[in-house]
């Protein structure tokens, strides 16, 4: 690490101290405004889909369910893409489903496809049995939902809500390009090689095809930034600094390389920190950042 006056200011004396301050002020994650629910991918997923949705409406609370479910098939086919949307909503997208049925000592297994632009009677068939035993039959219910639109902006939501593995480093992300836009800094975000050396005309060498977070120039002096947030530990976190304490080597003499870090999942990984802490001349917080470190940085390193 590299002394900073931030660090005497706040009483730390040695390197074990700021070592310490740093854990002790790591946040529990990262959350801004976009953390929540990513609401224009809720809608724009939901208006792709809206006009199926509407039309699908017309069986929300029909007492002879399977035959007028046959009925709006024959004249809209499209709407059996609906069915997976309704209740699987599975990562991959997928339209085809195996489903095992346990029948005494023996299993059963049946495949259920959505996909057909013209489905046959027997995919028809197929669809009203998986929609009464997956239990889906009872949002068509007369006490079910009124509004299949405002179903799935729902299911949208939740699935938004629940997806947010890797928003607290975009949130991380998010921070860091605020703090350098109100600094009035020149700045690229995921950048490249070729992308530094055609704004700064800056080559870094060894570093083809590796894309950086931020970069700037302050008075002529290249920086490198990578951000990231871990509210939990695990083996990613270990290799993440094992990563930049090369990236530090490989940027040194280069440009002056900051590593933007919080989340309380360094508490259980510690050792690799310290480890990154001592060899890299930068290891910050949102603490740190806040009170002012990462401006003497940019001061500092940029007139030495």
């Amino acid at each position: 690490m590299k002394h900073l006056e931030h660090y005497k200011s706040n009483g730390l004396q040695s390197s074990d101290h700021v070592f310490d301050y740093l854990l002790e002020t790591m946040r529990p994650g990262v959350a801004d405004w976009e953390y929540f629910v990513d609401w224009n991918k809720v809608f724009n997923n939901t208006r792709l889909i809206e006009s199926s949705l509407n039309i699908m409406n017309y069986l929300l609370g029909k007492e002879d369910f399977d035959n007028e479910f046959r009925y709006l098939v024959k004249k809209y086919p499209e709407i059996m893409q609906m069915i997976p949307v309704l209740i699987v909503r599975n990562g991959a997208k997928s339209s085809e489903y195996h489903v095992v049925t346990v029948n005494g000592a023996s299993l059963t297994e049946e495949a259920f496809k959505f996909s057909n632009s013209q489905p046959s009677d027997e995919d028809i068939e197929s669809a009203i049995l998986f929609i009464k035993n997956s239990g889906l039959i009872k949002i068509f219910r007369q006490d079910g939902v009124h509004n299949l639109v405002d179903y799935v902006l729902g299911v949208e939501a939740g699935l938004s809500s629940n997806g947010r593995k890797n928003r607290g480093g975009k949130a991380m992300e998010n921070v860091c390009d605020a703090l350098l836009a109100g600094m009035k800094l020149d700045y690229l975000r995921e950048a490249n090689s070729k992308d530094i050396e055609q704004k700064f005309g800056v080559e870094l060498k060894g570093m083809e095809g590796r894309r950086f977070d931020f970069v700037t120039m302050v008075n002529n002096k290249l920086f490198v930034l990578e951000v990231n947030c871990y509210s939990s530990g695990g083996s990613k976190l270990d290799k993440t600094a094992s990563d930049f304490r090369g990236l530090q080597d490989e940027l040194r003499g280069q440009a002056v390389f900051v590593w933007l870090t919080d989340g309380h999942g360094w508490l259980k990984t510690r050792n690799p920190l310290r480890k990154a802490f001592d060899h890299n001349d930068y290891i910050l917080n949102i603490e740190m950042i806040n009170k002012g470190a990462l401006a003497e940085v940019f001061e500092t390193a940029s007139t030495n």
